[in-house]
Parts: C-alpha cells; structure tokens; sequence
C-alpha cells in the first residue's frame, strides 16, 4: 500500500489493497479465537500451532497444513457458495516443511500422517449431501441456499512434473496416498500421472481407485501440451491444478471470465458429410 499510494492514481486500486489488509486481519483474529478455544479444550498442541500462523508465516509441517485448512474452512463455510475449491499441489508445497521436520526431529513419518488424516476428515465432514441438479430452482430443491458446501467438494492434487522437468512425486506423495480413507467423499485425490511415475505410487492409487475412494488420474503427457497450444506459458502450464466439475486452472495468476459447453447433437448436423462418416 505504500508503494502503491505513490505510484498508482486509481482509487479503486487502493481500495483493493485496503480490503485486502482487512481480510488478512480478519484471518489472523479467526487464527487467534481458534487458539484460544483449542486451548481451553485442552488441545495444547492445536493452540499453539492456530496461535503460531496468526503471527508468522508457518514454520513446521503441522503449521503449514493447519494454515491451509484454516484458509480453506473459511472459504468453504463461509464465503463462497458452492466452492470447489483446489489446495494445490499438496506434496509440492508441503514437502520442504515436511523434509526440514524430520531432519530436525521434530517430526516422525507416522506423525504427519496422523496430521494428514485428521486433514482429510475436517473436509470430509464440511461436505453437504446435495447436487447440482437438486438445487436453485428445481422442483426437487433439497436446500442449497443454506449449505455452501452444497455439493462442493475439495481437491488435492499430487504428483506431475516440476518446473525444470523433473517428476514432483516424492515420499510426502506416498504419504498422502497412503493416508487416503476410501470411505471419504472429500477430499478428491487427484494424481497428476507422468510417464516416470514409480511403479509403488501408481500401484497405491489403483489400490485406493480399486477401494472406490474420490480419486482421479489426470496424464501430465496430455495436458500440459494442451496448455501449450492454448497460449499458456510453459513455466505456468507445469504447476496447473484441477478444481471442482475437474476443471484445469494456473493457480494464482488465472479466473474465469466464460466458459463454453459444445452440444454435440447440434454441431454435427453441421458437419461435411465425409466427416460425419
């Protein structure tokens, strides 16, 4: 805002820039209440991490991953109607917090996978038992209105390739998978299938997919290239996630501004004769 009050002309901007001060503000007092309960509860270890991301960026992998609920809860719960939203590349974002942890000792393998599966229960929980066509206007409205996690569900994304060519799929990815409850309708598990992929990580996802687990597999060998012919930067097309109705997105730097939905029986009428055949 500094920077900003002397270089940028447009109200609009600062006003932008000021309401984004506010909704950080707004997390940090919602970090420090969750502290403050979690402790009168008796979850010390709760409070302290709630208590830690409200004043600093995290520090250690429970840290981490309770900054990413505790943004994502508020979005689901609060904000948004229907929000599909996508946490990311989890093993990508996580795995330096995760690697400094055990090195240190403050971490064992076991314990962040506790961490993941209390991680996938709170989102389990938050997902309403609805659908789209069951919603609005429709005779059969069971109440969407007064559910915004409706039928939203969360994403976790896993593997793919990094920004220098190298695979992501690492020891959290493993963890991650491993961690998945086939009884949980959320969060949905998406694996980012590379041609490299380690054989022990693609035999865990068949065995959760096996399960009937949310999952789905989506071939970075396919999908990256139809970004590239598209207009997207490789450097962005590389880091691209899914979100809800499985929609491919550049985290951070991309929104929807309009989408378009083919009907087919209304196209190939159209056609040329010899394409039809």
């Amino acid at each position: 805002m500094a920077r900003a009050d002397k270089t940028v002309s447009k109200t609009a901007t600062l006003d932008f820039l000021r309401g984004a001060v506010h909704v950080y503000e707004a997390f940090r007092n919602y970090a420090r209440r969750y502290s403050a309960r979690a402790r009168e509860a008796g979850l010390v270890t709760a409070a302290h991490h709630c208590a830690a991301i409200a004043e600093r960026p995290p520090e250690t992998f429970a840290e981490a991953l309770q900054l990413i609920w505790l943004v994502g809860h508020v979005y689901c719960t609060m904000l948004a109607a229907n929000p599909t939203l996508t946490f990311g590349r989890l093993d990508v974002l996580l795995l330096p917090f995760y690697r400094r942890d055990l090195a240190a000792r403050r971490l064992t393998r076991a314990e962040a996978g506790e961490l993941i599966s209390d991680f996938y229960a709170k989102n389990n929980l938050i997902l309403g038992r609805g659908e789209h066509q069951m919603s609005g206007s429709a005779e059969t409205d069971t109440g969407w209105q007064r559910n915004l996690t409706y039928d939203a569900p969360q994403y976790v994304v896993l593997g793919g390739y990094r920004a220098d060519g190298s695979p992501a799929t690492d020891e959290l990815t493993e963890l991650f998978l491993e961690r998945v409850d086939p009884r949980y309708e959320n969060p949905v598990m998406v694996l980012r299938y590379t041609r490299d992929l380690p054989d022990n990580i693609w035999r865990l996802a068949c065995a959760r997919m096996r399960d009937n687990a949310s999952f789905m597999v989506y071939n970075d060998e396919n999908v990256i290239p139809a970004m590239h012919r598209c207009g997207i930067a490789a450097e962005d097309a590389v880091n691209y996630t899914m979100h809800g109705c499985n929609w491919p997105d550049i985290p951070g730097i991309q929104r929807e501004v309009g989408n378009h939905q083919a009907v087919l029986p209304r196209l190939l009428p159209q056609c040329p004769l010899q394409f039809r055949r």
